[in-house]
């Protein structure tokens, strides 16, 4: 009887001590795995600058995240957020999934950068994500760098989590291309989604990733469709006078093509 009552203090102990380190070391945590996941996933260099979570209340925020572009973008980032503010359910911190009540980020500002042959970077990013999670694993690589071979990541074994619910609000969208003579912003469309992850007893970090990149770039196709493409085609003949007519004319058919496939069309 005194045996086991050792063994049960000890396994008291190390799983009090496993708590306490959780705890104590949860901002570093965080931090590492949504740089460490979302590059991965993304294929692209993503940082986050720093985690602030309360141990106790599960309240906190994430500042400075910064989501870079594939190979081939001139822009210096395809999404920057300020600062996002999260809630947690502190008591799910220690089991295999992970429930966040809350996430709100406020004033993103999204950058859609056209490259010359018609794609951007945040279709790019999406074919990425896809081919991480497995659900793009038919198509290959994706265009300008960073995609994976198509295989699903081995990610079993990792906490998943559960989002009840998202809000992205006053966000911006950049429209960059190269031969346009100014770049254009527009307003994002609010971004609402609830109950990530709660049908398949929580997602991995890629697949929230996934969704809510997807659910972004859809907002900012929406924000690009009220551009007004005659105009927009003006500027860019504008911006290409002396470039010769032929020039000219293969340069505004790749814009046209770019635009018209950032609103779906």
């Amino acid at each position: 009887m005194k045996k086991v009552l050792i063994a049960v203090v000890v396994l008291v102990v190390v799983v009090v001590a496993g708590v306490f380190v959780l705890y104590s070391n949860l901002d570093s945590i965080v931090k590492a795995a949504v740089e460490d996941v979302g590059s991965k996933a993304t294929g692209t260099e993503v940082t986050l600058n720093e985690v602030s979570l309360s141990p106790t209340s599960g309240e906190g925020a994430l500042r400075g995240f910064t989501l870079g572009n594939p190979q081939g973008y001139k822009t210096p980032s395809a999404m920057r957020f300020g600062e996002v503010k999260v809630k947690l359910d502190v008591a799910s911190l220690t089991g295999d999934t992970v429930t966040v009540r809350e996430v709100v980020i406020t004033a993103p500002e999204v950058t859609y950068e056209l490259s010359d042959t018609g794609g951007s970077n945040i279709q790019t990013i999406q074919k990425n994500v896809e081919q991480y999670t497995g659900a793009g694993a038919k198509g290959g690589q994706a265009p300008g760098g960073g995609g994976t071979s198509g295989q699903p990541p081995a990610e079993e074994g990792g906490k998943k989590l559960i989002i009840e619910r998202l809000r992205i609000d006053d966000g911006s969208v950049r429209v960059s291309a190269p031969m346009l003579n100014q770049d254009r912003t527009l307003k994002l469309p609010p971004v609402e989604l609830s109950g990530i992850g709660k049908k398949t007893n929580g997602a991995t970090a890629a697949e929230v990733a996934e969704q809510v990149i997807g659910a972004i770039a859809a907002q900012a196709q929406k924000a690009v469709a009220t551009l007004d493409l005659n105009k927009v085609m003006d500027d860019a003949r504008k911006a290409l006078e002396g470039g010769g007519g032929k020039q000219l004319e293969e340069q505004r058919k790749k814009l046209e093509e770019g635009l018209k496939g950032l609103m779906g069309k």
